[in-house]
């Protein structure tokens, strides 16, 4: 029978009653053992229980040696855990929130005197505890009633995770909530105006509210928004759009409408309702479906629209205007195209046309597009309008720079405070940003560079560019951007930093990147450049040319500092950038990334190939080969190299050992009078195996002139035209290269 009692205290102890250092449950629980020993407990080797439920002290039960002890295992009863949040109420700033209350004993019982903790965030990565809390709140409870708190200072818009925490008069916590995930409610659209009507559609045009909304929706009615009403929307899950159209009404009728932001739950906060009347059919009819795209990086924008049959059609009349409306527009009236009017709108079109192309335009300025229909009369429809904001993420910072704590669990990351757009276009004021500009800073941590998960760990403000994060553990290898966003979210891609100090610079696939390993980061600095601006690299991908055999094609481009300026030549001190390069496989194909149907068939190679797999890089005037490391379980293709700019994968016929002929001479001249230009030949060449390389260069008569140093990449020697530091005279020389008793020659001519 003691057996028996010692399974059900191993039961118990491993089951959901045990936690935090106490045995969750009642007296039921001792009875319950009591009762499954049969009455009895036999000692055997002497087996000793302890409590603090109830008071007792010390229980002799049936059996020599057998007791019952009080004050060493306490048997608590513990508060249960809050399984839903509902959310009875919330506005742009507050969020009310109701629960079932659970008891003293799991679900069971009253609590007098106990104590709620509740904590809420912002950020979805956010870590709760019981120990840390925003809130705590004095509660008497009773099993199964409501109970609810209103949060207040909320941001509109945002979606806020809560976890409630009960405890009962001695600070015994449940050990977990349910997490409800709210959202506040989105501000009402600004200032909401009928910016057009025509005889079936109205236009209604409005501001962006403060904390931005996830979309809007525009009810219309005849009758009424009550019972019995019969109600029309259009709705856009669109967060910047500033206008809406409503289709299908009846001409000459009175119609009311209203219009609501939307927040990241669909619920809506409308405005006042707006009313007007539809116009007489007989006017021309506004167009319709209209609609635009627009490149903020080019400038430029496309509306297109369709025209409605009317009578005695002539044209239409296109305006563009930071204003959502204009009253220049009166029957009977003649307009050109680039005419100015009074209010600032200008002409953009008067054709029967169904489309625009418009450029020139700026940056962060909302502008308006109202077009009207013109019938031979010179009668003018109503405008519908459409409206755009041309917006490009801040420049991603540069200058980033981790630095730990000695003993690891700290990083203090900074980086240079960012006043231009991704493009280089600076903001209106450098030194105090707009929020469309500029919002602030957020940093994301990974436990790795390749194929990252990114936890966003905090948000600095515009004038702040620095942050300090505490390693959650500093054994391991974390990576950490830092991104400069604008109130639209509007991001630039941004170059990572490891807690080794080595920056990166990762393409689309995140694999393909560059390595800058940390001694050399000090070269992209102002300071240590022949520039005198900060250096970014930023990663763009190049379609690849399948029938050229090109599988992966990147341009890793160096660019200036603020100003955004591409630099062709500049390069690193030492050739440790690492370049590498993913391809793909399709199928047991290898084939050129991103390209689908049958431009696939254009280039194949087995995957079983990949070591006929090399790396190109352009030198400004051809691609050259650079061969590589290919690496067939991550599919990459990887160079060590001094010099950023477009690097490719392709097809190529690799030796089994050491090869070398002058097609892998970068040139045949060379001018080294150091102006940087054509300085010295580099001598690249395939070396699968690693073996040991040798050259040097002979006059014509077989004299010794110098050996070849190291070249700007692993698998390559160079020649400055020197010997012994001194310029050669002008010439003819000999090249001679060994490797794997192979020896390679020919010729270059120095120039002076």
């Amino acid at each position: 029978m003691i057996e028996r009692l010692l399974a059900v205290a191993v039961a118990l102890l491993a089951g959901p009653c045990w936690a935090g250092g106490k045995l969750v449950g009642t007296d039921a629980v001792v009875a319950r053992a009591v009762q499954l020993a049969g009455g009895k407990l036999h000692s055997g080797g002497g087996v000793t229980l302890h409590s603090s439920v109830g008071g007792v002290g010390r229980t002799a039960l049936a059996g020599a040696g057998t007791k019952f002890d009080g004050g060493y295992i306490p048997l608590a009863s513990q508060p249960g855990t809050i399984t839903a949040i509902t959310a009875l109420s919330k506005s742009t700033g507050t969020l009310e929130l109701s629960w079932t209350a659970p008891g003293r004993d799991g679900f069971l019982g009253s609590i007098t005197g106990g104590a709620y903790r509740i904590d809420y965030s912002s950020d979805a990565a956010h870590v709760f505890n019981t120990s840390t809390f925003q809130l705590e709140i004095a509660t008497n409870v009773v099993a199964g009633t409501r109970h609810s708190v209103t949060i207040a200072g909320l941001l509109p818009n945002t979606t806020y995770y809560t976890r409630i925490y009960l405890a009962d008069e001695r600070r015994f916590y449940a050990d977990d909530s349910k997490r409800s995930d709210e959202s506040t409610m989105a501000g009402e659209p600004v200032n909401p105006v009928i910016a057009a009507r025509s005889s079936t559609t109205v236009t209604i045009t409005w501001t962006l509210p403060n904390g931005g909304a996830a979309g809007f929706n525009m009810l219309g009615t005849s009758t009424t928004f009550g019972p019995g009403g019969i109600v029309t929307s259009s709705r856009t899950n669109a967060g910047t759009v500033v206008a809406l159209n409503l289709a299908g009404l009846l001409p000459n009728t009175t119609y009311f409408f209203k219009v609501a932001s939307l927040n990241w739950q669909g619920e809506p906060t409308y405005t006042t309702i707006l009313a007007t009347v539809t116009i007489n059919s007989q006017s021309p009819v506004g167009v319709l479906a209209l609609a635009r795209t627009f490149d903020s990086l080019a400038r430029t924008v496309s509306v297109t629209w369709t025209i409605p049959p009317y009578d005695n059609q002539l044209g239409v009349l296109v305006l563009l205007s930071t204003s959502p409306t204009t009253n220049q527009v009166m029957d009977g009236q003649n307009f050109v195209v680039g005419q100015a009017l009074t209010d600032g709108a200008v002409v953009k079109s008067t054709s029967l046309v169904t489309a625009l192309q418009d450029s020139g335009l700026a940056l962060n300025t909302t502008y308006f597009y109202q077009l009207f229909t013109e019938n031979t009369s010179m009668a003018y429809s109503v405008a519908v309008s459409t409206s755009l904001f041309l917006d490009l993420p801040p420049m991603s910072p540069t200058g980033l720079t981790a630095t730990p704590s000695v003993d690891g669990r700290q990083l203090a990351l900074s980086c240079r405070g960012v006043n231009r757009s991704s493009d280089g276009t600076p903001f209106f004021n450098t030194a105090a940003p707009k929020d469309f500009e500029l919002n602030g800073y957020d940093v994301y941590r990974a436990t790795s560079i390749f194929s990252p998960t990114w936890v966003k760990v905090g948000t600095t403000s515009a004038n702040v560019a620095a942050y300090f994060d505490t390693v959650p553990d500093p054994n391991v290898s974390y990576a950490y951007k830092v991104e400069s966003t604008d109130k639209f979210s509007a991001r630039d891609a941004s170059m990572v930093i490891d807690t080794q100090r080595n920056l990166y610079i990762v393409a689309s696939d995140n694999v393909t990147s560059v390595k800058v390993p940390a001694d050399l980061l000090p070269e992209l600095a102002a300071a240590n450049n022949k520039y005198g601006k900060d250096i970014a690299i930023r990663a763009t991908d190049r379609a690849p040319d399948g029938p050229n055999g090109v599988f992966k094609a990147v341009d890793f481009g160096a660019y200036t500092s603020p100003d955004n300026q591409r630099v062709e030549d500049f390069a690193f001190s030492k050739g440790r950038l690492q370049v590498a390069l993913k391809y793909a496989v399709a199928g047991g194909q290898i084939v050129p990334s991103g390209l689908r149907g049958e431009a696939l068939a254009d280039a194949r190679v087995p995957a079983a190939g990949a070591s006929d797999l090399g790396m190109y890089w352009h030198n400004g005037a051809k691609f050259v080969k650079l061969f590589g490391k290919v690496d067939t379980v991550a599919q990459t293709v990887t160079v060590d190299t001094t010099r950023p700019g477009t690097y490719q994968i392709r097809a190529l016929e690799r030796a089994q050992g050491f090869h070398f002929d002058s097609s892998q001479l970068t040139n045949k001249a060379i001018t080294p009078n150091g102006d940087g230009h054509n300085d010295a030949t580099v001598f690249i060449y395939d070396n699968p195996a690693d073996s040991l390389v040798g050259g040097e260069i002979y006059d014509l008569r077989g004299g010794y002139v110098a050996a070849m140093m190291p070249g700007p990449i692993r698998n390559s020697l160079q020649w400055d035209g020197k010997a012994s530091g001194v310029v050669v005279p002008g010439g003819i020389y000999v090249y001679v290269i060994k490797a794997e008793d192979k020896k390679y020659t020919g010729t270059v001519v120095v120039i002076r």
